[in-house]
């Protein structure tokens, strides 16, 4: 546990005026680094627990959003946005796992080598996504719950990077069988043996 010295930037957000002091964990100071609501200046901490920040949080770039534990560092404000109307139109009726799950389908697709290597030309590749095809994706609105989804899934990785494929109603012809998420099956691709 490190502990942190936080200096408050707004007067409604302290009204007493003096500094704070408290200990947190490095992601509870990652989030409060990523709200930009506090400078956070490193009293005491664990030189592990240093490494540990330094190499989870990283640096901001304008009009992108990190990506951590993927092979893909960042993506654009415009992929994550395509990404949010994907999962609306794709599970807005799925619980909030299911719309993760789906956003992690799309990020999965951009790591496999047989598929796109960008967010947009996945999404929008011919057949990839019905809700592109059919149009109800361009005109879906960029619903809270959703983006929140697309966020977790930047944030961490849940399924394994083979799962790539998911349908409603019934597992695809192609592909491994992988899990059920709502009226979700999702699926790996093949893998040929060596």
């Amino acid at each position: 546990m490190a502990v942190y010295q936080s200096k408050v930037n707004s007067e409604e957000e302290n009204e007493s005026g003096l500094d704070e002091q408290r200990t947190v964990t490095c992601k509870e100071a990652a989030a409060i680094h990523e709200k930009e609501m506090y400078v956070c200046e490193t009293v005491t901490a664990d030189r592990e627990e240093i490494k540990e920040f330094e190499a989870w949080v990283k640096p901001r770039i304008e009009g992108m959003v990190p990506v951590y534990g993927r092979s893909i560092d960042y993506i654009s404000l415009e992929d994550f946005d395509l990404m949010g109307r994907t999962v609306f139109a794709e599970a807005k009726t799925e619980s909030f796992t299911g719309k993760v799950a789906v956003a992690e389908v799309i990020l999965n697709r951009v790591e496999s080598e047989n598929f796109p290597d960008t967010v947009e030309a996945v999404i929008k590749k011919d057949g990839a996504f019905s809700s592109w095809g059919n149009g109800s994706a361009a005109e879906a609105h960029l619903d809270d719950e959703c983006l929140e989804a697309v966020q977790d899934a930047v944030n961490e990785r849940a399924l394994p990077e083979s799962v790539v494929y998911f349908r409603e109603g019934r597992y695809h012809d192609f592909g491994i069988p992988y899990m059920i998420i709502g009226r979700h099956y999702f699926s790996s691709e093949e893998i040929e043996q060596k």
